[in-house]
């Protein structure tokens, strides 16, 4: 599985980690910056690079993008067609994002969540598949359609 990531300098320290860990699980880590820390940057730029490369490349493939509170990479990741963003701060929540509305981004808050805490999400959104159940491919038909 390849997985995009990307932040500004909010989330730069907290990809870094996240970045040798996703590696660690067995994934490919697509880093789309910001690659060094600037504190002038801002999350658009980079967000939405990762997010377009998720949703071009689809299958499994999935996006990680981090900022301060995880509001403005999610609000970026579901400006794009094709994106499902979910912002991510509990672990049971997560898991239901990628099982019933089969998110493949995951927004996070780095200036709210601890580093184990953020390692946790991460590994369930990798590791949870869509269960793909009718009611959930229908309302997902149904989100796609509002894309139009």
């Amino acid at each position: 599985m390849q997985v995009h990531l990307a932040t500004d300098h909010r989330g730069f320290e907290l990809k870094e980690v996240l970045k040798r860990s996703i590696e660690e699980l067995g994934s490919t880590v697509i880093d789309h910056g910001n690659t060094e820390y600037d504190a002038t940057d801002d999350y658009p730029d980079f967000a939405s690079t990762a997010v377009r490369a998720v949703v071009a490349e689809g299958g499994d493939a999935r996006g990680i993008v981090l900022c301060g509170s995880g509001v403005g990479v999610s609000v970026v990741a579901n400006k794009i067609r094709g994106a499902r963003c979910v912002l991510g701060f509990d672990a049971e929540q997560v898991e239901h994002a990628r099982q019933s509305d089969d998110c493949t981004i995951l927004a996070l808050p780095a200036d709210y969540l601890s580093e184990s805490t953020a390692l946790e999400l991460v590994r369930i959104f990798l590791e949870t598949q869509y269960d793909g159940d009718e009611s959930d491919r229908r309302r997902l038909q149904k989100v796609s359609a509002l894309e139009k």
